[in-house]
């Protein structure tokens, strides 16, 4: 009976019963603690676009790849390429006038990237340099 359980609970993804993506993002820390820069994936940072690595970013390095999916349908958090789509048609932002402030350091903005947390900056950290005071001044 505990055979069949544990049998069940590992085939549960496979079987539909369970979604073993929903918590799933992509692994940020390995490749930094790997010595993977954020431009070897994230290509072309300096000028305007969303710059989401593309399977040919992923196979500079990994060769082989398990599956012909597209990586980040599986190694990324799911609906996350939706989301940055869905972000950057709403938001104008260019990398390329903010390296030089954070003297190229990708991590002062994007603070959840170590954690493997969402890499999308939260609003206070944009407003942590540009306080838009005026805004506020009724």
């Amino acid at each position: 009976m505990i055979v069949g359980a544990i049998l069940l609970a590992s085939c549960a993804s496979v079987l539909g019963l369970r979604d073993h993506l929903a918590e799933q993002h992509f692994p940020h820390r390995k490749h930094l603690f790997a010595g993977v820069g954020c431009p070897t994936c994230h290509s072309g940072i300096s000028e305007p676009g969303l710059h989401l690595p593309s399977a040919s970013d992923c196979k500079t390095c990994h060769t082989q790849p398990h599956t012909e999916a597209p990586c980040l349908d599986c190694h990324a958090e799911v609906g996350g390429r939706a989301r940055a789509i869905a972000t950057a048609q709403h938001l104008r932002f260019e990398h390329g006038p903010h390296l030089p402030v954070v003297k190229m350091s990708c991590g002062r903005c994007h603070l959840g990237v170590p954690e493997d947390r969402t890499p999308t900056p939260a609003m206070s950290t944009c407003l942590s340099c540009h306080p838009h005071q005026e805004a506020y001044d009724v």
